[in-house]
This record gives C-alpha cells, structure tokens and sequence, in this order.
C-alpha cells in the first residue's frame, strides 16, 4: 500500500517533497508584536510628517506636522491650514498655554490661536523671521520661544522680544527639570539658566567626541542625555553610556518615559526601549511600530505612549496594550483556532490559512502534515492527552496524531462522517472526546465510536464528574453518562439554543452561549446568573473562556477580548473590554483557541494570529475620562453668533447664557468624551433638569435631541464612562432658557390683567348705570300711567257723577211736579235738592 502510494506521489513531485519533508520552511525567532495603533493621513491627519506632540489642558492631542496642525478627540481629526489662518503650514512645535491657548511655532515665526482665530505675534523689525522650533511655558502671561538660529524669546501679549541676559548664547534645546528647574543646550554642553546662565556640563566632561543634542528629567529627576554618540544616564559625576550611536548605526532624535518608569529613545530608526534593568531592546517594524524617524514621544495623561514619525504618521501604545503575532513574525496563518502545550512547555499553533506551526526556545517552526490533501493543512483543533500525544483535528481531512515525531492518522469506520474535527479532549479515564459537525464521538479501543443522541454540530465536552460529561452543541447543552445516549439539559427559566464552551469557576459552570453571553450555572440548585452585553460585553457570542483568578474570567467573544469579573454571591459583574489596532472591538476570537503560556501571559487565537493578554501589565491606576460638549443645534441649525468663549472649552463654538425664543424649542445636542485608551468603549449618560427626573441609562450615542420643550429654565448635564463604570473627571453643564411668549409674560399678564379689572368695572358701571336709568325710566313711566289712571279714573268718576247728579235733578223736577203746590215745605226741599245737584254739577 505504501509502494502505491509512493507511486502516486512521484507522478506529482511537490505532492512527494509534502509527504517526505514533515518540517518545512527554516526557524523564524519570534518577535512579538506590540499592539500600536498607526493614524495617518487616511484618518484625517494634516500630514503624514509630525513633527511634534502635545495634550492641552482639554485632554485633546495637538500634532504639528510639516502640512498643518491637528486636533486629536480619540476618533476624529480635525484639521487647520493656511486657509484657516495659518501663516505657514510648516509646524514644528506646539504648547497650549491655560490663558493664551495654543502657541504654534512655524516656518515664519510664532501664532496663538484662540479656538476662533488665529492671531500672530510680532518680533522687533530688527529680527528676521527664522522657524520657532521650541516653545516653553514661562509663567501664567508669558512663554519662550527658541527659533532655529538658536535665539531665545519671550512673548509678552503680542510683542516678541529677545532675552537680553541670554543673546550671546545659542541653544539648541531647552528643558525643564522635575523641581522647574530652566536648562539649555549649546554647542559648548548644558547650561542652567534658573537664574544666570551658568555652564552646568561641558561636552568635555563627558569626552572630547561629545556633543549633547537633548536633555531629559525622570520621574526620579535624574539627568539623560540624548547625544551625537547615543544616551548617556547622570550618575553623579559619572557619565553611563546605555545606547551607542555604533550599535545602532542611528541618531537620537527624541526621549519620554512611560508609566512604568521605562526610557523610550526615539531614533532615525525606529525607537529603542531601555528598561528598569537598563536592557535595551530595539522597537520597529517587527514590533508594529516603524523603522523611519521617530520626531517626537509624548506620554498623555491617560499613560498612552505617542510617536511622531517622519512619513509614517502618528502611532500609539496603551499601557495595557494586548500583544500579538501573526504571519509578519514568522506564524504560518492568521487565522488561529487551536492552540496545544506540551509538559515542555512547546506550544503547537493549528491556523486554518497556513496549517501547523510550533513554538519553542523563543522560535517559531512551520510544519505541514505529510498528506497531498489541502484540506489536511487546515488545522482547527489541536490538543496533547495525557500520554503526551498531539491529537490534530482538521477541516476536511479527519484526524490525525503525532507520537514522537511521527504524523498518523486516524482511520475512522466508513458509516462515520469524520472528515471535520471541531474539538479534542480527555476525560478522567483517559478517553478521547471529539466533537464535530455531525455529533459527538470517542475514541477508544483504537476504534472511533458515536455518540448516539446528538447528531447536530457539537463544539465543546466538559466533565461534570467522574462518570459524566456536558456536551455543547448547536441545540443546547447535553448530559452523557458512561458514554451511554446524550440527553437534553433544561435549565428553568432558560431556553439555551448553543453552548460553545465551557469552565469550571468556584460552583459555577459557565457555558459560553452563542447569543445570551455568558451563563453562570449553579448545577446544584439549577439556576443561572446572566453576564451579557447589558452588562457591558462588546458582543453575546462567546468563544473561548479562560480562568484568570478567583474573581476574573478571560473571555473570547465575537467581537475582541473581555475580562469578566463576579463580585459578590447576587452575581454582580464588572466587564473591562480590551480594544486592538483600528478594531473597535478587537479581534474575532476563534472557538476554544486560549492557552496559559508558561510565563503567565494569556495566548488567545484571533482570526487575525495571536493575541496575548498581560496580566502582568495590569494596575490598579484607572484614568476617567473627560466629556465636552461640540454643538448645540436648532432644529438641526448650528446655533451660530459671535462667542467669546463656549461654556466648556475654547475649541467648540457653543455660546453662554444662552436664551432662546419660544418657537426655537427643538433642541440637539452634540457631545463626546475624550478617552484615549477606549474612545469606542465609551458610554454617555444624560439628563436635562427641567425635564428629566434622572440620569438616563448608559448608551454608546453622542447626540440626543429634546422636541417641543416648553418655555422655562433648563440645565444639560452629560457624563461619560468607560466600560468598567468609570465616570468622567468634568460633567458638561449647559444652561439655557426658552423664553415664554408675550401672551406669557409678566408683564402681558399684569396689562392683560388691568385691562380685564377695568373692563369688568366699565361693565359694571355701565350696568349700574344703565340699571339707574331703567329704574328712572320706569318710575316715570309708572308715574304716567299712574296719571293717565288718574285722569281716566277722574274722566269717568266724573262723567258717571255727571249722570248721576244730572239724574238726580231730573228726579227732582219729576218729583217736583208731582208735588201739589200746597206741600210748600217739600217743594222748598225738593228745590234745595236740586240746586245742590245742579251747583254740584256744575262745579
């Protein structure tokens, strides 16, 4: 069988150089990548030449470049040239002065600018304009500026003049001490200029060869010196030379320190760093920084590392900076998804684009399977049993074993679909698990058996006990006992779909789900305590976990690399997300591809190599962030006028005491925090008094709008924080003031309110008035009528008494005549009657 086979491969000559060369490709030393982050041009920077670096008092970082000047917020550039009132875009030095604002030094000479305009300052006519290549704060008013003919200035308001005591002395740099001491460097060594000048070291003292270009104070206030023959550290009268200009073949361009105490030299290749031991290490393109010229090293406030390099753009170094390695340093893929370690603590690395590599005595060794099969270089589980066997599942070809230094692989009965290996592990009694997309096998008896129950895609084996396992698979968690049928586990309360991982934490197994994050289980008691992205994790989809302490978790997830931390029995977590080059995120993790390396530091596969969490690198010391707001907009209008000075700082154009009329009640404001070891990490919590009771939850947004506020007094108040609860050091708090309409003030209330009195007492004078008159009008009326009742009554009394007495005297003539004559008595009466009732009548 072999013969065949041997016939078959020399019909293909490479096909036999695969099968006989078992290692392939020469050692590599391993250099492990530092984990920079370059910005260039791409990303808004003026020009891709800095020059120099500053942070101002805002937390911001300034660049000066040979194009322009940049402004730096952790996300967004923003950008100043001749046309925006630069005199030259040739900038070589910078200083944000508290009550001036950022001095920039340039090709023709030195300008402020203000966050509205930039305004010049003006040298004697005497003086020809020359580059101001150095600027140095001198007191709250005033500051130096050095030019390229060495001179030394100082500004004061608009005017530049040179310093008298110090016009015969040419230097080429300036420094202060820890303790503010003032010192220069000439062509003659180093002077202290604190009071006169006086020559403090001569380039003699060191040796006749010297000439000093720099000088730095550390933290400890010692003395380095950064010459044309490489660093020299003060040690009293002693000289001690760390670097040579001879083993580097560079020069000495620019120095900092770190957090740690550790010396950075920037040089004409690349930057070197010195350490605590004084070991020196050369720190370029290999390590993810640059081999060109670096101009300038700046630590912020944040303890992140700035480099300034010539055409390389600016690059930066966190402290807790996740290191890595990909095939730039040697590994055969980037696409990491096993990784194994023997008790020799040799690390074997599976890649599914490059197949095999090892690593061991600080060199990497590339390796392919001896199989023609391209499937077999893709390597996606690896692990060493107990018997020091590498087991080596691939995608497409099955699996396979190396004893000694021999490659085998494993036959697998053909009513079997074992062509793709997802995991390998050992249980207690020594039995291989492995888990593919078809289901759950073992191998034993040198045979592979089945597990029956699953037969859906299984990716991870957990032992709960001596005699029982947990499976993780596509359809949820399952229990396997004495490798008999695997059934389904039911949590209360939770309907887990896919679990792919597993650990062991104190009386927790933790399942690493594909969309519910991480899940404390408490088998005892059945229940779970959930850590998922509301908790802070950058993605739900975890991957790999590794236990860090007794209260850490180191989690592989979808989207980068988190620590997890439980405090407390409730379940309480902290989550810290660690972010990677450009990614926001980080790398995509890969499923179980996390190894403890024999010095302590954490190996996790990405599908971008490598990356290595550093304990070690951990410090208690946490930086808040700073918050400011940009803008303030009505109905989406920059609310625009000229403005002094914003609320917050000189470089957002956001007015004070601002009062607004009653229509513009649409309000957007625009913020964002400043945070440089994790600008995408952040998160903005906000309120605005007047309308909110309290701070709204924590959300990734920079702008939040408020519709239809009504007239009234208002206070915005935002905060940032970082993914581990850490609230910025300032608070933005915006006042303003929507006026009421005119029908709503005071004063149209008060004449509103005289108006409707003396309406209301016009009405009820009028009403009394008009009642008078009625009441007038009617008692006349009544008065007429009571005349004409009168006369009425008078005409009638009078026509019926005229009746009557006319009848009267009628009756008494009848009577009269009917009376004999001789009744004279009677006839006298009868006579008197009548003459009464006619005088009565007539009357």
């Amino acid at each position: 069988m072999l013969r065949k086979l041997l016939h078959r491969l020399s019909l293909n000559f490479k096909s036999f150089l695969i099968f006989c060369v078992v290692v392939l490709l020469s050692h590599i030393s391993y250099s492990q990548k530092l984990n920079f982050v370059n910005y260039s041009i791409e990303h808004g920077l003026a020009q891709s030449q800095p020059q120099f670096l500053t942070q101002d008092n805002y937390g911001f970082i300034w660049v000066a470049t040979l194009g322009g000047i940049s402004r730096f917020d952790g996300k967004e550039f923003v950008s100043y040239y001749r046309k925006n009132g630069l005199e030259s875009q040739s900038v070589y030095s910078l200083l944000h002065h508290k009550k001036s604002g950022l001095y920039i030094g340039h090709q023709n000479g030195l300008q402020v600018y203000n966050g509205r305009s930039f305004e010049p300052r003006f040298f004697e006519d005497s003086i020809p304009k020359k580059p101001i290549i150095q600027i140095l704060e001198f007191d709250s008013e005033k500051v130096y500026a050095l030019n390229s003919e060495g001179r030394l200035f100082i500004s004061n308001g608009k005017s530049i003049k040179e310093v008298e005591k110090l016009n015969k002395i040419r230097f080429r740099y300036l420094c202060r001490s820890r303790n503010g001491g003032l010192y220069g460097v000439s062509k003659n060594g180093l002077y202290n200029l604190s009071n006169s000048p006086n020559l403090l070291i001569a380039n003699s003292d060191i040796d006749e060869k010297i000439q000093i270009q720099k000088i730095f104070f550390d933290f400890k206030n010692n003395l380095w010196l950064l010459t044309n023959q490489g660093v020299y550290l003060k040690n009293g009268s002693n000289y001690t030379n760390i670097i040579s200009t001879e083993k580097t073949n560079s020069y000495m361009t620019s120095i900092a320190q770190d957090s740690k105490s550790r010396i950075w030299i920037g040089t004409t290749k690349g930057a070197y760093l010195i350490g605590l031991d004084k070991q020196v290490k050369h720190i370029g393109l290999t390590y993810g920084l640059t081999d060109n010229t670096i101009n300038d090293i700046m630590l912020d406030r944040e303890n992140n590392l700035w480099f300034a390099s010539d055409a390389g753009g600016v690059f930066k170094l966190p402290p807790k900076a996740l290191e890595s390695f990909d095939t730039t340093n040697g590994l055969s893929g980037n696409v990491v998804m096993a990784l194994a370690k023997n008790d020799k603590g040799t690390i074997w690395v599976g890649t599914t684009d490059g197949g095999l590599s090892v690593y061991s005595n600080g060199k990497i060794e590339n390796i392919h399977l001896p199989s023609i099969k391209g499937e077999s270089q893709k390597i996606n589980a690896l692990f060493y049993d107990s018997q020091s066997t590498l087991w080596i599942g691939t995608l497409g070809d099955g699996l396979w074993i190396k004893t000694n230094n021999n490659f085998k692989k494993i036959a697998s009965p053909q009513n079997l679909n074992l062509s793709s290996i997802i995991s390998i592990s050992e249980d207690m009694e020594g039995t291989i698990w492995i888990t593919t997309p078809s289901g759950l096998f073992y191998y034993g008896n040198n045979t592979v058996n089945k597990i029956e129950g699953i037969d859906e895609p299984s990716f991870s084996v957990f032992q709960q006990s001596k005699d029982t396992l947990l499976v993780g698979s596509i359809g949820g968690l399952y229990r396997v006992i004495r490798k008999s049928k695997a059934v389904r586990i039911r949590i209360e309360d939770q309907n887990i779909r896919t679990v792919n991982c597993f650990l062991k934490f104190g009386r927790f197994i933790v399942l690493g789900t594909e969309d519910e994050g991480l899940l404390f289980w408490d088998s005892k008691n059945n229940t779970v305590n959930q850590c998922s992205s509301e908790h802070g994790l950058n993605s739900d989809f975890i991957f790999s976990l590794y236990q860090l302490d007794s209260e850490n978790i180191i989690v592989g997830t979808g989207k980068g690399i988190s620590k997890v931390n439980m405090e407390g029995i409730n379940g309480d977590f902290k989550v810290e997300n660690f972010s990677s080059s450009f990614n926001p995120y980080g790398p995509e993790c890969n499923l179980n591809a996390v190894l403890e390396f024999p010095d302590g530091k954490i190996w996790i596969g990405t599908t971008k190599g490598i990356y290595i969490y550093n304990s070690n690198n951990e410090t208690n010391e946490v930086k808040a962030p700073l918050v400011y707001l940009n803008s303030v907009t009505l109905f989406s209008k920059i609310k625009s006028g000229n403005f002094p000075n914003d609320t917050l700082n000189a470089w957002s154009v956001v007015p004070k005491d601002v009062i607004l009329p009653y229509t513009q009640n649409n309000i957007t404001f625009d913020f964002n925090g400043v945070y440089f070891s994790d600008s995408n990490g952040l998160k903005y919590t906000y309120r605005l008094l007047g309308v909110d009771t309290a701070y709204a939850q924590p959300v990734s947004t920079t702008k939040v709008i408020y519709p239809n506020l009504i007239p009234g007094s208002y206070r915005f108040q935002a905060k940032a924080l970082t993914d581990n609860g850490v609230e910025s050091s300032n608070q933005i708090d915006f006042p303003f003031i929507i006026e009421s309409p005119f029908y709503q003030k005071m004063w149209f209330r008060i004449l509103t309110g005289g108006m409707l009195i003396l309406l209301g007492f016009m009405l009820h004078y009028g009403r009394i008035y008009h009642r008078e008159k009625q009441l007038v009008l009617n008692q006349k009326i009544r008065l007429e009528e009571q005349q004409k009742i009168l006369e009425r009554t008078s005409e009638d009394l009078h026509d019926d008494l005229g009746n009557k007495i006319t009848r009267i005297t009628v009756l008494t003539d009848v009577l009269q005549r009917k009376m004999n004559p001789d009744e004279s008595e009677k006839l006298k009466l009868v006579n008197q009657i009548r003459e009464n009732a006619q005088a009565l009548y007539f009357g």
